[in-house]
């Protein structure tokens, strides 16, 4: 019953943040600001005591959440907002950004941005976006450095 109930609901989902006028430019700068926790989290990971370790955490923490984003997007099949293609189900760079975090003050932001960016986008719902936000954040777990 309870997963018929989140059917619905996912279902029924819409899209208050699409930006109709500029999805293109939200599209753009949800990449850019995924790129930026990315190199973030390359740096600190170079500057760490132990480099190896810590670039091998990194990499191995972005394996991760790219295998679980594709394995459950061809999974799922779940349409986008703009019925582009079944690929929506969760959000992949929201997952990125928030596995590839090196400051709390600069990175929270920047992960907010770019799932607010593919909202606005018409690419992800909010519950695509929360999912990939808690798979990035968990992924963090694996590895520590």
């Amino acid at each position: 019953m309870t997963a018929l109930v989140l059917v619905v609901l996912l279902a029924q989902e819409t899209q208050p943040a699409a930006w109709p006028a500029h999805r293109k430019a939200a599209d753009v700068a949800s990449g850019v600001l995924v790129g930026a926790n990315l190199a973030g989290a390359t740096v600190e990971a170079w500057r760490a005591p132990d480099r190896k370790h810590a670039l091998g955490c990194l990499a191995l923490r972005n394996a991760i959440v790219y295998g679980a984003t594709v394995t459950v997007k061809h999974t799922v099949s779940r349409w986008r907002p703009d019925r582009s293609d079944q690929m929506s189900f969760f959000s992949g760079h929201t997952a990125f950004a928030a596995v590839n975090q090196w400051t709390f003050s600069a990175s929270i932001p920047i992960t907010i941005g770019a799932g607010y960016g593919r909202a606005a986008a018409k690419r992800h719902y909010w519950t695509d976006i929360g999912v990939g936000a808690v798979v990035g954040f968990v992924s963090r777990k694996v590895c520590e450095y």
